[in-house]
Formats: C-alpha cells, sequence, structure tokens
C-alpha cells in the first residue's frame, strides 16, 4: 500500500509541474511572440521605408543598445526570477528584500549607463564606424536603454511570481504601441523616430509593469524593501555576478564583430544582411523564450529526478521545434530575405545559417536554466567565454577573408556548437552530484 500511496503522490506532484509549464507556457508564448513579432515586423518596415544602408546603421545601433543593456541589466532580472520564486510563498521579507534590491540596483545602474552613453554618443560613433553619422541615434538610444533596462527586471520579478499572464500582456502592450508609433516615427524623424517609437513603447511597458508588480504584491502580502541590505549582496555575488559576467563575455563580441564588418567592404550593407538574418533566428528563437521564463522559476522549486524528467521532457520538446522551424525555412530562404526589400535577395544562405544557429540555442536552453537553478551559473559563465573565444576568431578571420555576412553567421553556427558540447559536458557531471545528495 505504501507503494501505492508514494506512487500516486508522485503523479500528483508531477500533473501539478506540468499544470504549471503548460500554464505558464501559454501565456509567454503569446508575450513571446506579440514582441518579437513586433520587433521583426519593425525591422522589416525601417528596411522598406529607409533603405539597406540606414537599416545596417539601425542594426549597429541595436548591438549598441545590447552591450551598454547589459551593464545596466547586470543579471538582475534572471537573480529576481530566481530568488523570488523560491521566497515568494513562504519567506515574505526575504520576497520583498529581493525586489527592492533588484529595483534599486536597476535603477542606479541604468541610470548611470545611460547617462554615459549619452554624453559619448560623438566619441562612440566615430570609434564604431569611422564617422560621427550615429551620434544623434545613440543619445536617443541611450534613453531607450535605461526603459528597457528597467522593463527587463520588472519581467524577472513577474516571472518569479509565476505571473505570466502579467509578463504577456506587457510585452504585448508594447507590441501593439511599437509598430503604429515606428511608422509614424520615421516619417517624422527618420531612423531617430524609430528609436524614439522603441522608447515610448517601452515607457508604457514599464507603466504597466510596475502597476502588475503591485498587484502581485498585494496578493501575495509582500513589502519591497527598497535599498541594498547586506545580506543582499550574497545574492549579487552568487549569481547576478556570474549571469552578468557570462552575457559580459557574449554581447561586447557581438559588438566588436559588427563594427568590423561594418569597416569593411560592403560596410552598412553587410551589415543589414546579418541583422536580418539575426531577426529571423531571434523570431524563431520566441519559443526559447516562451519556455525558459517557465522552466527556471520550476527547475528552481523542484529537486532531484523530478527536475531531471522536466530537463529532458523540455530538451526533446525544443529539439523537435528547432527541426521543424529548421526544416520550414529550408523550402524559401530567399523568399524570406525579400520580405525585408529587393535589395536583401538572394542571401538565403545567411537566414539558413542563422536558423541552424538557433535551433542548438533552442535545443541547448533546458541545460542551461537547469544549471542555473541547482546553483552552477559560473559553469553557464564560463561557457559564455568559450562561445565568446570561438565566435571572435573565427568571425574575425571570415571578415578579413572577405566573407562577410555569411561568414560571420557561419562562424556564430560554429561557436554555437562548440558551447553546446560544453553544456552536455558539465551538466553529465553536475547530474552526478545532483542525483547523489
Amino acid at each position: 500500500m505504501s507503494s501505492i500511496t508514494e506512487a500516486t503522490t508522485v503523479l500528483s506532484q508531477l500533473r501539478i509541474f506540468w499544470k504549471r509549464i503548460v500554464r505558464g507556457t501559454a501565456w509567454t508564448s503569446l508575450g513571446a511572440a506579440a514582441s518579437q513579432g513586433a520587433s521583426l515586423a519593425a525591422g522589416i518596415i525601417i528596411a522598406r521605408l529607409m533603405g539597406k544602408d540606414t537599416y545596417g546603421r539601425f542594426g549597429l545601433i541595436q548591438t549598441t543598445i545590447a552591450v551598454w543593456s547589459l551593464i545596466a541589466g547586470f543579471g538582475l532580472s534572471l537573480t529576481a526570477t530566481r530568488y523570488l520564486s523560491r521566497y515568494r510563498l513562504t519567506e515574505a521579507v526575504e520576497a520583498g528584500s529581493v525586489i527592492g534590491a533588484t529595483t534599486t540596483l536597476s535603477l542606479i545602474l541604468a541610470g548611470g549607463t545611460s547617462l554615459c552613453l549619452f554624453l559619448g554618443a560623438g566619441a562612440l560613433s566615430f570609434s564604431l564606424s569611422g564617422r560621427g553619422d550615429l551620434a544623434g541615434e545613440l543619445r536617443v538610444a541611450a534613453l531607450s536603454m535605461f526603459v528597457l533596462s528597467l522593463v527587463g527586471v520588472q519581467q524577472g520579478i513577474l516571472t518569479g511570481f509565476e505571473a505570466f499572464r502579467g509578463a504577456a500582456l506587457l510585452n504585448v502592450a508594447r507590441a501593439v504601441l511599437l509598430l503604429p508609433l515606428t511608422v509614424l516615427g520615421i516619417h517624422f524623424a527618420g531612423l531617430s523616430g524609430a528609436l524614439w517609437a522603441i522608447t515610448i513603447a517601452s515607457s508604457a511597458g514599464m507603466v504597466l509593469g510596475a502597476s502588475l508588480i503591485a498587484s502581485e504584491c498585494r496578493a501575495h502580502g509582500i513589502q519591497p524593501q527598497w535599498g541594498v541590505r547586506r545580506a543582499d549582496w550574497k545574492m549579487i555575488s552568487s549569481f547576478a555576478l556570474p549571469a552578468f559576467l557570462g552575457g559580459l563575455l557574449v554581447t561586447p563580441v557581438n559588438w566588436l564583430v559588427s563594427a568590423l564588418l561594418v569597416r569593411s567592404s560592403g560596410g552598412y550593407g553587410q551589415m543589414a544582411i546579418l541583422t536580418a538574418g539575426v531577426y529571423f533566428r531571434t523570431a524563431f528563437m520566441f519559443f526559447q523564450g516562451a519556455t525558459g521564463t517557465v522552466l527556471l522559476p520550476v527547475f528552481s522549486s523542484s529537486s532531484g529526478r523530478d527536475r531531471e524528467a522536466f530537463l529532458w521532457a523540455a530538451v526533446k520538446t525544443n529539439s523537435f521545434v528547432s527541426l521543424c522551424g529548421f526544416g520550414l525555412a529550408l523550402l524559401a530562404p530567399n523568399r524570406l530575405m525579400r520580405i525585408f526589400g529587393p535589395g536583401f535577395n538572394g542571401n538565403g544562405t545567411v537566414v539558413v545559417v542563422n536558423l541552424a544557429a538557433g535551433g542548438l540555442m533552442l535545443a541547448s536552453a533546458p541545460l542551461v536554466y537547469w544549471l542555473a537553478s541547482v546553483g552552477r551559473q559560473w559553469a553557464v559563465a564560463r561557457s559564455n567565454a568559450v562561445w565568446a573565444a570561438v565566435y571572435g576568431v573565427t568571425a574575425w578571420f571570415a571578415i578579413s577573408r572577405g566573407w562577410a555576412a555569411l561568414g560571420v553567421a557561419s562562424a556564430s553556427l560554429f561557436a554555437y556548437t562548440v558551447q553546446t558540447g560544453y553544456y552536455v559536458w558539465v551538466f553529465r557531471r553536475a547530474r552526478i552530484q545532483e542525483l547523489t545528495l
């Protein structure tokens, strides 16, 4: 009888976990699809209305925003998700401290970083492209980065609450505003107007996010503790710091490779082709964002063989989605590129290579969240160092050989292949320790 009771309990727990995953994935899929779809549509609008070279400038500015947002974010979004999901139901004071500390640090870091980018826009423009033609756009990007950094932490907090519906609504609201604002912005102010559209849409999302977080705090009886306590620094050093360093090893390399590509033959035109290919990979990867925001809190609140069972189910699901998406793209890659305009025709191979890299990222993503949930964030950071080293060297070689956007995309695919192998090796070592605890 005891074995039957134990089996019934396990099955009941698995049903509860799967219900959480399915419910969360449904909402986050909606939010991710809206966010990625709106970003892709906005990129197409910019490319078609403003031309290939201007779209290349937009791509370079995007990578610049990503680098500076990394510093402003400091891994605080993931930190909020992991620790809030652990404390929200049992330790209200600790949960309030997590919300207050991550938000306070985000305001300080985002404000300081945005100010530096705003003041240094002219010098940065010369260092990136050899010209001062991006200074005005970079100043607008500084404001955009400030808002996006705060929205990122809000998303992490809502995910920690498992308020997937609210996080999805935040993304949908931004997406609904982004497209009409992009058209109006381009009409009145060109590329700067398109960047203002991102800033305004994200600001509206930030206001909504603050309201949603306040509602969740009231529902859980949590009072945010503003400021950073001495005890919070352990959370920052053990999780936020390695998450930040892991990103610091990736995003600046992308930025430097983009600058090298812009300075090579073809310049902004080749950057436009690469950006278009990456957009398809990003749109294809919305499934990773949808499942990832669910997996981290679920992994963090489970243990042992239950956690491993969820891991392998997620790996199989992501691998299936990767193969389906990649197969569909193989049918007409050149048609996909022509969506951005006639100047992009004949570059379908860039789409194929980017989606192959995206497929590897998607399939291996559950391993990353599993490692983070068992406290192996430093291992994730080391894997990013491996990726950055391989990608940086191979991309530099490809650009120096004149292989342009296709060479850079191929370098990215090779680097992700090496990184996936590293994930598997680290997981096998960590799994043995996890199951013996």
